[in-house]
C-alpha cells in the first residue's frame, strides 16, 4: 500500500502545471502551452483579444486520470468587441444561439445556466 501512495505522489507532482492568467499580455504564450500540453484543442479560442478589454481571465487545467481538460476564457469589453468575437463565432459554429441565464463569473466553481439552440441540427441543450 505504501508503494501505491507513492506512485501516486510522483504522478501527482509531475503533472502539467494549470494557468489562471488575469494578463492579457500572457494570453498567446498561454495559448501556444495549451496546445502544446495537448487534451485541449485551442482552435476555438480568437487568435487576438479584442483591443477594448476591460477584464481578462483565462483558466486551464489539463486534467488527471479520467478528469476531463477544462480551458475557460473569461473577457469582458465594448459593443465593438463583441461584434467581432460574434461575427468571428459564425464562421466557425453553424447557425446556433446561446442563451445564458445566469452565471456566476467565479473561476474556480463555475455555474452556468444556458439554452443553446442549434438550428444547423434542430437541437436544444439546456445546461446547469
Amino acid at each position: 500500500m505504501p508503494g501505491f501512495i507513492f506512485f501516486f505522489s510522483i504522478i501527482f507532482t509531475l503533472q502539467i502545471p494549470t494557468i489562471n492568467s488575469f494578463s492579457p499580455f500572457q494570453y498567446k504564450f498561454s495559448k501556444l502551452y495549451i496546445g502544446k500540453a495537448g487534451g485541449t484543442k485551442t482552435d476555438l479560442l480568437p487568435d487576438k483579444l479584442p483591443e477594448t478589454l476591460t477584464y481578462y481571465n483565462l483558466w486551464y487545467f489539463p486534467g488527471f486520470l479520467q478528469a476531463s481538460p477544462l480551458l475557460t476564457l473569461d473577457l469582458t469589453t465594448d459593443d465593438k468587441g463583441i461584434a467581432e468575437i460574434q461575427s468571428e463565432a459564425e464562421k466557425g459554429n453553424g447557425r446556433g444561439t446561446i442563451y445564458i441565464i445566469s452565471s456566476n463569473g467565479n473561476w474556480n466553481h463555475q455555474h452556468t445556466k444556458s439554452i443553446t439552440i442549434n438550428f444547423d441540427t434542430n437541437t436544444v441543450t439546456y445546461g446547469a
